[in-house]
């Protein structure tokens, strides 16, 4: 599907986007505003806007994608690598401010293994970013084997399992540490507030169930799959059943009950779920939804909603990898747009700039990433573990992939 030289590209694309997060990550050698000895010592940047020359730092969920993304790139880079110190030391780093922000107060029952959203003793979380930590305790356990990141990852997957889902077992919307319980709207903890009254449950929430699936391997302990994710995918086929692919709302996260483009790996979990239980359903809905949403690509090879482009670049990805696995022989149609998505992506990265905050990101935060405002981890994440999972044509980068996490999917007819 892809040339010797258009994997050169993709590779030295991934490249890019890891140098973005290591070098402008809060350290000793390069402290933000020239200040050492911060409390933030080994956060990312979260988004930055080259015209306005301000920033954000990254909070829990974008910690751990750096990890993963990091990650991703050393498994495909063979042979010297002068970055190679860079990317592992940035990762430890970037791991021990997870774990700083991870309450670890056995006082309080409620609250005790989940994550603050982005610094110690914060109010408010959001669980779906606290289960992409989660993902990224997994990436550190998988990259070092330090059980402290697998201990983390345990305390973190009890809390959300007790505390971050409704009687239904659905995940919520926010969770309040000091009120120790989770909502959807904001309005019901506190009748004055106005805002979030419009979020709605949706498929993008299950998108953290994957987090279980790695969890599951590197334990051994099936109750991860039968207990923690399953309830979860079973409520997501019936929000597809309502919702089929065909009626297309555009929006993002939270406003609709199903997103297309970035629906933050929900597809992809489902096509875990198949491969943890063998159940041909999930298989079948996940393969006929993403196929469906291959219409909605533009011609130029972009997808619609935030980062949509390279959250269904992996999800064609592993799809494509996955048939390969059991024995199908992918259409032409996944193929056509896998390879039209790979060689567009790449126009939206930020390069020939000499200015560190900008050089290697990717532009994103706007629909089909037509913008060139703002610098943002999601996409430049994203891309850097899809351009990975391209740059050769083994198939080894486990992360936002139902393969490579020890479960063999079964043949379907």
């Amino acid at each position: 599907m892809f040339t010797d030289r258009e994997r050169a590209r993709f590779l030295e694309t991934a490249m890019q986007a890891s140098r973005w997060y290591f070098n402008n990550q809060n350290t000793d050698e390069r402290p933000w505003g020239g200040i050492g000895g911060s409390a933030d010592k080994g956060r990312f940047v979260y988004e930055y806007r080259p015209v306005e020359k301000k920033g954000k730092a990254a909070s829990i969920w974008a910690q751990a994608l750096g990890v993963m993304s990091l990650h991703s790139v050393s498994i495909k880079k063979k042979g010297w690598d002068a970055d190679e110190s860079s990317r592992r030391a940035a990762s430890l780093l970037a791991g021990d401010y997870m774990l700083l922000i991870q309450n670890t107060d056995k006082s309080e029952p409620a609250n005790y293994g989940g994550f603050y959203e982005a610094r110690p003793k914060q109010k408010v979380c959001n669980p779906r970013d606290g289960i992409t930590g989660g993902m990224g305790l997994c990436a550190l356990y998988k990259m070092t084997k330090d059980e402290k990141y697998l201990e983390a990852a345990r305390l973190f997957a009890d809390w959300y399992h007790r505390s971050a889902k409704d009687e239904e077992g659905w995940p919520y919307m926010k969770y309040d540490f000091e009120l120790q319980k989770g909502y959807f709207n904001k309005n019901e903890v506190d009748e004055d507030a106005g805002g979030f009254n419009s979020f709605v449950k949706g498929d993008w929430q299950i998108g953290g169930a994957i987090f279980f699936y790695q969890l599951a391997q590197q334990t051994g302990e099936r109750k991860y799959i039968d207990e923690y994710m399953m309830p979860m995918m079973e409520q997501l086929v019936e929000i597809y059943k309502k919702h089929p692919v065909s009626h297309v709302v555009h929006g993002f996260h939270g406003f609709y009950p199903v997103c297309f483009g970035n629906d933050d790996f929900a597809l992809v979990s489902m096509l875990c779920a198949y491969c943890a239980t063998g159940r041909k359903q999930y298989y079948s809905i996940a393969r006929d939804r993403i196929m469906g949403q291959i219409e909605l690509m533009d011609e130029c090879g972009s997808f619609p909603s935030y980062g949509g482009t390279f959250n269904m670049g992996i999800a064609m990805k592993g799809l494509f990898d996955l048939q390969k696995k059991m024995g199908i022989l992918p259409n032409d149609r996944l193929c056509e747009a896998l390879r039209k998505t790979a060689l567009h992506g790449m126009k939206l990265q930020a390069l020939d700039y000499n200015d560190a905050r900008i050089h290697g990101g990717f532009w994103g935060q706007t629909n089909h990433g037509v913008g060139r405002h703002t610098i943002h981890h999601r996409s430049t994440g994203y891309a850097t573990i899809f351009y990975s999972m391209l740059a050769d044509a083994e198939n080894n980068i486990p992360y936002y992939n139902c393969l490579n996490w020890g479960y063999e999917p079964e043949p379907v007819d």
